[in-house]
């Protein structure tokens, strides 16, 4: 599917996150106790995303660890810039 707008979406989070923080802690808990295991794993996983993602730093809010894409955007900038020269023996290299 597409991909949501970025403004809707962070819109529909803060809200999210505004009602869970107005819900006492044993009513959260009382709610998660009642996920099945999937669902739960599934929190756990976007709590690390968010972590690393979103709330740079905040390593103590995940649940797991979790190379930041943003690792990866270096690497395939480094890459895009080497560039495969033949030599005249036939053989190549990377500069």
């Amino acid at each position: 599917g597409r991909t949501p707008n970025p403004d809707v979406l962070a819109q529909k989070m803060k809200e999210m996150a505004e009602l869970l923080g107005q819900m006492e802690t044993q009513e959260i808990e009382k709610a998660f106790d009642a996920l099945a295991v999937f669902d739960t794993r599934r929190i756990m996983n976007f709590m690390t995303m968010m972590s690393s993602e979103v709330l740079v730093g905040r390593t103590d809010l995940a649940y797991g660890t979790r190379v930041s894409s943003a690792s990866f955007q270096a690497k395939a900038a480094a890459q895009a810039t080497k560039e495969e020269v033949k030599k005249p023996d036939g053989s190549a290299t990377t500069v």
